[in-house]
């Protein structure tokens, strides 16, 4: 059986690991935005888009793909959605794995947002916030009001954004973040309010509890919807005993 992987994050590699010594044949899929595995790994991998939902279909057939496992980020819904109409028009069976999505805990202060749109209104209480979303208020700069400093942690990248400036301060880092660098960071900017994706996970959930430590609300940027697919998982054995069973 060959199963494509669409990774990306931590649990895709996990989930191509297990499935590779169980002696099936992996192709781990990425995007290009995280490290690959390392050769050592023992399955195959390849970098880059396919191509749109075309692309998508043209590899699962030439490649004789019999299983896809879409492990991507949960707000990776594009690529999502592309896998979901690709592998229905080849009559391949598609499963996800989304880790679980964070819940406020006491002493949080969570306001949901459906969309940037949503997200914009409910930042007008406030003048220094953080956004950890990535790109997104970068390109979306004209949206700032002129009393505002946004901070704008992304991935690193050689790159200046042509949006950055005194106003619109780019943090460039990457996690795992640790609790004391999140308490340092947030003593350093002195955010109002925190923007964030619900991304699940312990690596990137310091942001979260420091903001609780400090009473600072947090926006919190829903999940897009999940796709039907074959089987939808958040635990990485349940998922695997689906596809081997």
């Amino acid at each position: 059986m060959k199963i494509l992987v669409l990774g990306g994050t931590k649990e895709a590699k996990t989930i191509a690991e297990a499935l590779h010594s169980q002696g099936l044949t992996v192709v781990y899929s990425l995007a290009g935005v995280t490290s690959a595995p390392s050769p050592s790994a023992g399955y195959g991998t390849r970098n880059g888009g396919f191509g749109g939902v075309d692309g998508l279909v043209s590899y699962l057939q030439v490649q004789a793909i019999d299983q896809v496992v879409d492990a991507t980020h949960p707000y990776a819904a594009r690529i999502s959605q592309h896998a979901l109409q690709a592998t229905r028009q080849c009559q391949v069976p598609l499963y996800t794995y989304q880790r679980a999505a964070w819940a406020p805990e006491p002493g949080d202060h969570w306001v949901m947002a459906h969309d940037w749109e949503d997200i914009v209104h409910k930042l007008q209480a406030y003048r220094r916030p953080l956004f950890t979303l990535g790109l997104q208020p970068l390109e979306k700069a004209e949206d700032r009001r002129a009393d505002q400093v946004w901070f704008v942690r992304t991935l690193p990248s050689p790159d200046r954004h042509p949006a950055e400036g005194p106003q619109l301060r780019r943090i460039m880092d990457q996690g795992p973040f640790r609790l004391s660098a999140e308490r340092a960071l947030f003593n350093e900017i002195q955010p109002d309010v925190l923007v964030s994706k619900n991304s699940g996970g312990a690596s990137v959930h310091n942001k979260i509890r420091v903001a609780r430590e400090r009473g600072i609300f947090v926006i919190m940027l829903a999940r897009p919807p999940q796709p039907k697919t074959s089987g939808s998982y958040t635990s990485i054995n349940t998922l695997l005993d689906a596809l081997m069973g």
